[in-house]
């Protein structure tokens, strides 16, 4: 019977840290601090909050963007095309080539003010200005959170005026999802991302569906991000964590028990080594493993 208990625990334990509660490697470092970490240098706490993205996300998207959307409800296609008109506009200023030529968006300006009227279209136009807000906050999330740095945040802006950054969250997101960290770097150094996506020939796709769809995406890397900060952050809180968390360079070796975190900082993507199982713990950090740990923890 005793052995039959020890073995229930040990089953309890594993199930706890695979199934239940993903974070609890993260857990238990901050046990060892010698005091209690208030929320904003909590990393534990952080990486909690990621399971409720979701319910973050829709909340953004119906402040930030529903409105203009609703006001809008019939006559969407026209403000995407005004959307996209506009950006080609200004990548005809710059010197790119585009798909469209600067006289048909002329005729197709022409086209929405005969449809539309003035008036009509002025409302139309102050619409189109809100979407790009709302697209412009999400770049602001990127460098806030340390994903691209302060000199190419005002690159893109300098003349993107009428650029929804969602190209270069998609170039981003999808490398960070397949694992290519250690070619990526979003700082002035490496104008990758401005050079690539930035009056391409491709076509511009429905900026607003691009929005709804990206919007997700820019809120959920850069809240990991800043959760990850706050955990190689735990350094400068407690001198004991900075044998746990090690700064890391290419070539240097992984000790037994150990592995490595990526991050961005100021654009910059870099390494810490972590012990292995708090490692573990967020790289398996999905949404599945966040809806589960929400389900466990909740009363």
């Amino acid at each position: 019977e005793g052995r039959k208990a020890r073995d229930i625990t040990k089953q309890g334990a594993g199930i706890r840290t695979q199934l239940l509660d993903r974070l609890s490697p993260v857990f238990d470092l901050i046990k060892q601090a010698k005091k209690d970490l208030p929320f904003e240098q909590n990393p534990y706490k952080k990486m909690r909050l990621l399971a409720g993205l979701g319910g973050k996300i829709e909340s953004e998207l119906k402040s930030g963007l529903e409105p203009t959307l609703r006001r809008n409800a019939n006559n969407l296609p026209d403000l995407s095309s005004l959307l996209i008109m506009d950006r080609t506009r200004e990548l005809i200023a710059n010197g790119k080539k585009t798909f469209l030529s600067g006289d048909e968006v002329d005729q197709a300006q022409r086209e929405l003010i005969a449809k539309y009227g003035q008036g009509g279209f002025g409302q139309l136009s102050q619409s189109a200005q809100e979407v790009r807000q709302f697209g412009d906050s999400l770049l602001q999330r990127l460098r806030d959170s340390g994903i691209i740095d302060e000199t190419s945040f005002n690159n893109i802006k300098a003349k993107n005026q009428f650029y929804v950054p969602f190209e270069v969250v998609e170039h981003i997101t999808d490398n960070l999802e397949k694992g290519n960290f250690s070619r990526i770097s979003y700082n002035v150094a490496n104008q990758d991302v401005i050079k690539r996506l930035i009056g391409s020939e491709k076509e511009l796709g429905d900026p607003l569906e691009a929005m709804v769809r990206k919007a997700g995406k820019v809120i959920s890397l850069t809240e990991k991000n800043q959760a990850l900060q706050t955990l190689v952050n735990l350094r400068n809180a407690d001198p004991l964590f900075q044998d746990f968390i090690q700064p890391f360079k290419e070539g240097d070796i992984i000790p037994k028990g150990m592995n490595t975190i990526d991050l961005f900082v100021d654009g910059e993507n870099v390494k810490y080594l972590v012990p292995e199982d708090v490692s573990a713990a967020i790289k398996n950090l999905d949404s599945e493993a966040s809806n589960i740990l929400v389900r466990a923890l909740t009363p």
